[in-house]
């Protein structure tokens, strides 16, 4: 597989991930880490170091775009 192969095929997956998260009210991690695993053949321990980087990124992500709670 090619690398621009490999883009677009990061794309897809990751936009199927996103909708399946949001669909269910959760960030996707549980679908990101096998997809990273078995699809792009990750080290299992470096696809679950990206994968908790990538939950920290749409964490905080979604703090800021729901918008804090006001502080009582």
């Amino acid at each position: 597989m090619t690398g621009l192969q490999k883009l677009w095929l990061a794309a897809l997956l990751g936009a199927l991930i996103g909708l399946l998260g949001g669909l269910i009210g959760l960030g996707g991690a549980e679908f990101r880490l096998p997809i990273l695993v078995a699809v792009f053949s990750l080290p299992t321990l470096e696809a679950i170091i990206l994968n908790k980087a990538m939950s920290l990124v749409v964490v905080i992500t979604s703090i800021f775009s729901r918008g804090m709670p006001p502080v009582t």
